[in-house]
């Protein structure tokens, strides 16, 4: 006997940065390529290297939620899901950063020898532990499909740290 299985094991994601300032503009293109070439879901990156602002507040990612709850109703309307991925949970390195004026709560990545980051927080930090619920609550009140939780969540290669947290 032949089973054939009718259940779908691909699904055709596109990955696509977030760029505020020419949001509509974004969307129109994605809508109008995933139409084309039968995108199932589209999954925001916010805040990417190439645009980043490091952390960003509270107040800069409750300014991306309206773009993104439109982008959700209208690929939503043409049958794509809408996810999102946050290019920044923790902080990838410093990159010239200093963030300890903007989260003087937060406790930042610190080795062995004391090296300290200045815009890569602490896991371990209750005040960072906060920002990233409150942001991830705020994401996910857009709707998407899957909210990511980007790979700097880690405790290594953190320049001009090493290995953290001590």
């Amino acid at each position: 006997m032949t089973v054939q299985s009718t259940e779908k094991f691909t699904r055709y994601q596109l990955r696509r940065t977030f760029f505020p300032w020419k949001f509509r503009e974004v969307i129109d293109e994605v809508l109008e390529f995933g139409k084309r070439y039968g995108v199932e879901e589209v999954i925001w990156k916010i805040d990417t290297e190439e645009v980043a602002h490091a952390l960003p507040t509270l107040e800069r990612i409750a300014g991306y939620l309206p773009a993104l709850k439109e982008s959700r109703q209208r690929l939503g309307a043409a049958g794509i899901a809408m996810s999102i991925n946050p290019w920044v949970t923790q902080g990838m390195r410093d990159a010239g950063w200093d963030l300890r004026g903007t989260f003087p709560d937060f406790e930042w990545i610190t080795d062995i020898t004391g090296e300290q980051a200045k815009s890569q927080a602490c896991p371990a930090g209750p005040a960072w532990q906060k920002w990233l619920m409150d942001a991830y609550n705020m994401y996910a009140s857009t709707g998407p499909k899957v909210l990511w939780l980007e790979d700097d969540f880690r405790v290594h290669r953190h320049r001009p740290v090493t290995v953290a947290c001590f």
